[in-house]
């Protein structure tokens, strides 16, 4: 989740992505539930996109808690701003996963990742992250972090690894992780594994385009950035038609599997 993830972003990617983003915000409403947020709680929101996510706790605790929202791109702290612009205890700061360093020490009771940890470029800067976190909590204080799982499979990314590698191009792959790896990154951070489960979700698009669509706004306009623009079209459409073999009466179905964390810092 460096500044670089967010250097294709646009106004209309991030409008477009607060508009479709319903999947990414279930998922996230799911995890901070089970985070049990209480009043007077100091909350960060690691990649918080256009603040759906803090809009939902804001409808939820109003100003009885603190929200701080880091996200690396400017259009989509623009968006969010706009939604708690009435509330003080919500504020915004620019960045990235290594600005997490940033926080003082025992700062938050609650820290969440929603659909962000594999935007972070490489194992080594997730685990850094992990460490920043687990200082910046307060003792006894929770991470919930929620992602794809590296071990399932991913229609769309499975179909683009295909499709790109077939015309001997290198897949630039996000940096997913399986849950033996993230149990492991979390232990030698120094966190006390809470749960750790391994769902599954359905989801439909429309069209081709949607799923196309879908992705270029959820990744920053990074999908395919590293494809030769003299070959993108041509490799979309090849996409667009493996996709379109998936058709159901509800659109294309995507499974996808989830990791699911909650993790706690050591009370004293």
């Amino acid at each position: 989740m460096t500044e670089s993830v967010a250097r294709f972003d646009t106004p209309v990617l991030a409008e477009r992505y607060d508009q479709i983003s319903d999947s990414q915000f279930n998922n996230g409403v799911q995890l901070v539930q089970e985070l049990g947020i209480k009043r007077g709680d100091r909350v960060l929101d690691v990649g918080c996109g256009t603040g759906r996510l803090i809009e939902y706790l804001i409808n939820t605790f109003g100003e009885s808690i603190e929200i701080v929202g880091l996200e690396p791109s400017e259009h989509r702290i623009k968006i969010a701003q706009q939604k708690v612009a009435a509330f003080p205890n919500v504020t915004f700061k620019p960045g990235s996963d290594r600005d997490l360093r940033d926080f003082a020490d025992n700062k938050f009771d609650i820290v969440y990742i929603n659909s962000v940890f594999h935007h972070i470029q490489s194992t080594a800067a997730q685990a850094a992250a992990l460490v920043y976190i687990h200082r910046i909590l307060k003792p006894g204080g929770k991470l919930g972090l929620s992602d794809p799982d590296k071990e399932a499979p991913g229609l769309l990314r499975d179909i683009t690894r295909e499709v790109v590698e077939s015309h001997g191009l290198h897949y630039a792959e996000e940096r997913l992780v399986s849950p033996k790896n993230l149990r492991s990154l979390l232990i030698s951070s120094g966190f006390d594994i809470v749960k750790i489960d391994q769902v599954t979700k359905t989801r439909y698009y429309p069209t081709p385009q949607d799923a196309l669509s879908f992705s270029e706004a959820s990744n920053f306009g990074n999908y395919l950035s590293d494809v030769p623009e003299n070959k993108r079209d041509r490799i979309k459409a090849e996409i667009r038609e493996r996709l379109s073999k998936h058709t159901t009466d509800k659109g294309i179905e995507h499974v996808l599997g989830r990791i699911v964390v909650v993790a706690q810092k050591k009370a004293r």
